[in-house]
């Protein structure tokens, strides 16, 4: 291969320095502004991948952030469910502190219309589903509990004692299958025998009413003081369902008035026997 002429050299040489001058030059001359020719050229080749980059980069910061920000935010769900929580659960407790002040707030005043002296006990367990038959109370021999002692509560009569321990006694609820309480019609002052059932808990059975007696449905039924357990007066029950039975007597059911499967406490009666009269006003 022939090397270059000189004037072929001096041509390149030529171009090579107008070209070094037109980089200077362009280095120099402003362009519309502050930046130069050259640098605007230079800027004008990057900025599309700048631009690319910048994109990408801004995407995966502004996801970290968001992922930051959702975590917090889980993070702060999970601690206001929990202190919720704990509201709930606190606000439940102060619900039943509340009720259980009402329910022995209204025993109280019971007790104080009484005409004899009581003992506050409260359940401490129970037997018998879906009724207790026989529940025990957190008062005993120690406390004054005697065996017999009729057991109310605001509503009616609950039960007698029939065990005692030294902190704790049984209560036969009137419930009970082998349970019975003298009663009588508040009304028409017709008597008979109200008896515990393993059947339907809602009503029981008033045994021995003679079918003359005045029964209608509705009428209260309150305890008669012949069973030497359970004072005269004492709301039971209002008579549910009244038929015509065989021979002599009728057939008569009572439903109780105190709910068994919401009782709670209960005021244990010292009475003295014979049984005394409860004036009206304590029902």
């Amino acid at each position: 291969m022939t090397p270059p002429s000189g004037s072929v050299r001096s041509r390149i040489l030529l171009g090579a320095v107008i070209v070094s001058h037109l980089l200077l030059i362009s280095g120099q001359v402003e362009s519309g502004g502050e930046r130069s020719v050259l640098t605007s050229i230079v800027f004008g080749a990057i900025a599309p991948p700048r631009r690319a980059v910048s994109a990408v980069y801004n995407g995966t910061r502004n996801a970290f952030l968001d992922y930051i920000d959702l975590r917090d935010v889980r993070n702060e769900n999970v601690r206001l469910t929990a202190r919720l929580r704990l509201l709930e659960a606190e606000m439940n407790a102060r619900r039943r502190q509340i009720q259980e002040a009402e329910r022995l707030r209204i025993l109280l005043d019971l007790s104080k219309r009484l005409p004899f002296k009581t003992i506050a006990a409260e359940l401490v367990s129970a037997e018998g589903i879906p009724w207790s038959s026989v529940v025990t109370v957190n008062r005993g021999g120690r406390q004054g509990v005697s065996l017999n002692m009729p057991a109310i509560c605001q509503s009616g009569v609950v039960g007698r004692v029939i065990e005692i321990g030294p902190h704790a006694a049984k209560v036969q609820l009137i419930i009970d299958r082998d349970s019975g309480i003298g009663v009588l019609v508040e009304r028409s002052r017709a008597t008979g025998v109200l008896e515990g059932t393993t059947a339907n808990r809602t009503e029981l059975p008033m045994r021995f009413v003679p079918s003359i007696a005045d029964v209608v449905v509705g009428d209260a039924i309150v305890s008669s003081g012949l069973d030497q357990i359970y004072p005269k007066g004492l709301l039971v029950g209002h008579v549910s369902r009244v038929s015509r039975g065989d021979g002599l007597l009728k057939e008569v059911f009572v439903a109780p008035a105190t709910r068994f499967d919401q009782l709670e406490e209960v005021l244990l009666l010292h009475v003295q026997r014979p049984a005394l009269d409860v004036v009206d006003s304590v029902r």
